[in-house]
């Protein structure tokens, strides 16, 4: 069977995510991957496509800027959330049309500076992995296990607009035991003005859906986990410093309520309502276990072995960015941040039946309003 013991571990650090971000079109282009993972069997390997046109050199002298926020994840989960990232910054040569994918933390392409892909074939384009300004791997000086995010940008902050931007996706996998994941990343928002770089970093509108209704798997076959990325207040102003995701300190706090705004709880499969529940905090970039949320050091007592549903709450954090004008929390009851659902079989059986093989899925919860997701 299955190696399930060791998924169970490795997916602990890693992410998924079924359903990709909004791009705006715009030459004024960046990109935000907001959930990056690495440990000794985890690896994130991003893409990045330039369709932003062909003025590219005009404005970066033919380089892509990638920051990465990240932090070190050993220990508890609470002490790992609680801890801020820090940023590891380099560019890279591109061009028009050109794509580059590479591991974010380095575990492969080690010999060819992170970069995946290009020494395999042999053209008249421009090859990043003899790039001067790669280190192995962005974040390959790091010390796993590491979580984090992504901004990738051209730094194109004049007036002058095109139908092109910067796309990208990202491909999260454990490749110890083959459990894979991946979605598409978020471009900036579109309402930034053109020529203002301070805002640049604006994603407030991939935002998830607050008060949005979550599934959750009977607990005794399911390990169900919640993956956060905050992000600033969506009730600050378009063009406020402090709309910039360019931090490692925005904080959040995920609880679960029985409705929206109303009792910390959850229903059983049964419709019986529970009151039980625990607030919990995460700052830069975390992940939750569900039954912590659900129950926290206390144990599930026997309640809800079947599972059932409840409704995510995305409250205030701690943190504070001051901006032009404004200083503002992460949030103030505002969807303010990225999350994915993740869930996966910790037993042999389903529904009390037997499998053989690991299963997992993740679930991107969207921003309000897209297509036929209603909160």
């Amino acid at each position: 069977m299955f190696n399930q013991k060791k998924l169970a571990v490795a997916v602990t650090v890693a992410l998924g995510a079924s359903v990709g971000f909004m791009s705006s079109a715009q030459a004024t282009s960046s990109l935000f991957f907001p959930h990056v993972v690495g440990s000794q069997t985890v690896a994130s390997v991003v893409t990045v496509i330039n369709t932003a046109g062909g003025r590219i050199a005009q404005y970066t002298n033919g380089n892509l800027h990638q920051t990465l926020w990240t932090k070190n994840i050993e220990g508890t989960e609470d002490a790992a959330n609680a801890r801020v990232c820090k940023d590891y910054n380099q560019y890279v040569t591109t061009s028009f049309n050109d794509i580059t994918t590479f591991d974010v933390y380095g575990e492969f392409g080690q010999d060819t500076n992170g970069i995946m892909f290009e020494n395999r074939v042999t053209t008249n384009r421009v090859d990043n992995s003899d790039d001067p300004n790669w280190s192995v791997g962005l974040g390959a000086d790091v010390e796993l296990p590491q979580r984090g995010f992504l901004l990738v940008s051209n730094e194109d902050f004049s007036s002058i607009t095109d139908e092109g931007v910067l796309r990208g996706e990202a491909f999260i996998f454990e490749f110890a035991a083959g459990a894979t994941w991946g979605y598409q990343a978020a471009n900036r928002n579109p309402d930034v003005a053109s020529g203002d770089s301070i805002p640049f970093y604006d994603y407030v509108g991939a935002a998830s859906a607050d008060n949005s209704a979550l599934a959750i798997m009977p607990y005794d076959e399911f390990a169900t986990a919640l993956m956060v990325t905050p992000l600033p207040n969506r009730a600050l102003p378009v063009g406020d410093a402090a709309r910039t995701q360019n931090v490692g300190n925005l904080s959040t706090n995920i609880r679960l309520s029985q409705r929206a705004g109303g009792i910390g709880g959850f229903f059983d499969r049964d419709e019986n309502p529970f009151s039980r529940t625990n607030g919990k905090s995460v700052v830069c970039v975390g992940r939750i276990d569900m039954q912590n949320l659900l129950f926290g050091a206390n144990g599930p007592a026997g309640q809800f072995l079947d599972g059932g549903w409840s409704t995510l709450e995305i409250n205030a954090g701690g943190a504070t960015v001051t901006g032009t004008g404004s200083t503002a929390n992460s949030s103030t009851g505002n969807s303010n941040a990225v999350v994915f659902k993740l869930e996966y079989n910790i037993s042999d059986t389903i529904n009390g039946e037997p499998v053989v093989g690991t299963f997992n899925n993740a679930i991107h919860i969207l921003p309000p309003g897209l297509g036929w997701v209603t909160p």
